[in-house]
């Protein structure tokens, strides 16, 4: 019975340990991709603001290049920034940083 109650309790251990592993990883995913997003959208307001020549024809480029390599059209991939930001904005108030 001893053994039992021993690999049942190493068994949840691992469990609460993996299931805080997808939590960080879950986490570290909505941060990298808040920083994606947002560095795109300085991207466009450097542009916005200088009107670099080219700038336009560049942004979209890139857009499209990256577009094409995730797998995902440009309104999916707003609507992922719109997500991750708010799951960013989300953990630093939870962990007690106001933006």
């Amino acid at each position: 019975m001893k053994k039992l109650s021993l690999i049942f309790l190493i068994c949840i251990s691992f469990s609460v340990q993996a299931n805080e592993n997808e939590a960080v990883v879950h986490l570290l995913i909505a941060a990298k991709a808040t920083g994606m997003c947002g560095t795109i959208t300085q991207l466009a307001a450097f542009q916005e603001s200088t009107k670099m020549l080219g700038g336009d024809e560049f942004i979209n480029r890139f857009l499209n290049t990256e577009m094409a390599r995730l797998g995902k059209t440009l309104p999916q991939f707003l609507d992922e920034c719109k997500a991750s930001a708010a799951i960013y904005s989300a953990t630093m108030e939870e962990l007690g940083f106001k933006q």
